[in-house]
């Protein structure tokens, strides 16, 4: 299926390892022009010489997008680089794994202001750059935990939750600018930010899940270049599961045979 993607210019948050680290090679491929940041200067230089290789574009950003300046001059010069801006992908996250009542306000702070804070303001900035040339699509990276909330991460559960009610609500007000907003829920997916919980539970998490697996940064590009392209151009303000059935039903793991 062609998708009609060649020289969107595509702004990734947390696109220097993980799931985003695999979109933004995806969308390079396409032959969109590409952005990234990050944090870590390290993962950055790597990024850059791992697209050099496959002798595609790159525009790589430090920057920690919890703090605002810090995003809206990744979107600005960004836009400013490439003179439009077509595709946002508010990807990053951060989680802090231990019991509601053991967070610091340190911690509470720092998953809020990664996962939902720099997601809202984002979807402020970026449209804010797309009405300048006539629309654009937002993806805003949820997980699998907003639909079902997970024990340990309380935090993370409930700003991907909020991710998802708010993705709606910008999709409906930024309509009429010719602007869609959807989310994407990814599984349980094996991420630097994952590894040792997929090591450590593995039997249990695929326990859950009907295709007895789990997921791979590889498994979520299709979703997010299908929903970024014209072909899916109806479809708004919703979140996508991929998640392998993951819970869909009590006993994924019955058979007849």
């Amino acid at each position: 299926m062609e998708l009609g993607l060649k020289d969107k210019v595509v702004a990734i948050t947390g696109g220097t390892s993980g799931i985003g680290e695999e979109l933004a090679l995806a969308f390079a491929r396409e032959g969109c022009k590409v952005a990234v940041c990050g944090r870590n200067e390290a993962k950055i230089s790597n990024m850059k010489e791992r697209f050099d290789e496959y002798g595609l574009e790159l525009f790589a950003f430090q920057a920690d997008i919890s703090d605002l300046q810090q995003l809206r001059g990744f979107i600005e010069h960004t836009t400013a680089h490439y003179d439009k801006l077509d595709i946002l992908i508010n990807n990053a996250g951060t989680t802090v794994r231990k019991p509601f009542v053991d967070y610091t306000e340190e911690e509470w702070y720092r998953v809020v202001d990664t996962n939902m804070k720099a997601m809202y303001f984002g979807c402020v900035y970026g449209a804010a750059q797309m009405k300048k040339n006539g629309g654009g699509v937002i993806i805003n990276t949820s997980s699998f935990t907003s639909v079902i909330p997970t024990c340990g991460s309380a935090l993370y559960s409930g700003t991907k939750a909020a991710v998802d009610k708010m993705t709606a609500v910008f999709a409906a007000e930024l309509a009429a600018d010719k602007i869609r907003v959807v989310s994407v829920q990814p599984g349980m997916t094996v991420t630097p930010l994952t590894e040792e919980k997929c090591r450590n539970q593995y039997d249990e998490l695929i326990s859950q899940i009907a295709m007895k697996r789990l997921a791979t940064p590889d498994d979520m590009v299709g979703a997010y270049l299908f929903l970024a392209s014209d072909r899916a151009a109806y479809i708004n303000g919703v979140s996508l599961p991929v998640a392998g059935a993951k819970l869909t039903v009590q006993n994924p793991h019955y058979s007849y045979t």
